[in-house]
């Protein structure tokens, strides 16, 4: 069984990655610093979102998932299925 609320954090946490990661790469991210600053803004507000939310759900305590994709390469962080 899994929250649906965190499931929702998680995928919306997961489309402001791709969004970050997108602009970060576009020829345009030079000239438009204040768009990918605003994008990064709205990635942690999703992520503190999620981490507020695992403090109390009763699922996500019973199923580890790393916050920072960064974790999983360093073998510090659990992923679920």
């Amino acid at each position: 069984m899994y929250c649906l609320i965190c499931r929702e954090l998680e995928q919306k946490l997961e489309d402001q990655r791709v969004e970050f990661a997108e602009l970060r790469c576009s020829a345009s991210f030079g000239v438009s610093t204040k768009r990918a600053a605003s994008k990064n803004v709205d990635m942690e507000q999703v992520r503190s979102e999620l981490q507020d939310h695992r403090s109390v759900c009763a699922f996500a305590s019973a199923v580890p998932v790393a916050l920072d994709p960064r974790e999983t390469r360093a073998g510090r962080g659990t992923v679920a299925a």
